[in-house]
């Protein structure tokens, strides 16, 4: 019996960049091998969008949004979705900015 969906939760939590990296491309490769409906549940909003072709986001239960990465980040559809995914974006471009700012 082959399985039609693969679920993950939180697969890549509590890897190192290195390995998210490779893991991510062995999920894709699986996913794409196997022909899987793949639904992985993370808090990352950079592993949702580089991950998935489409993403949906919860909140308080309820369907916040829904769609294509690209359409989440240009038109993020309320307040919520703009500071879940933008502003936790913003922050890792702001840590790392930070970081080699520091360095020079």
């Amino acid at each position: 019996m082959k399985p039609k969906i693969l679920l993950l939760d939180e697969p890549l939590s509590a890897l190192d960049g290195v390995i998210k990296e490779s893991i991510k491309d062995r999920i894709r490769t699986i996913a794409r091998e196997y022909h899987l409906t793949t639904i992985i549940v993370t808090h990352d909003p950079e592993e949702a969008l580089t991950l998935s072709n489409r993403v949906l986001i919860l909140e308080k239960g309820g369907i916040a949004q829904y769609g294509a990465p690209s359409e989440i980040i240009h038109h993020p559809r309320n307040s919520f979705v703009k500071s879940f995914i933008l502003n936790q974006l913003e922050i890792k471009r702001n840590n790392i900015y930070h970081l080699f700012a520091d360095a020079c």
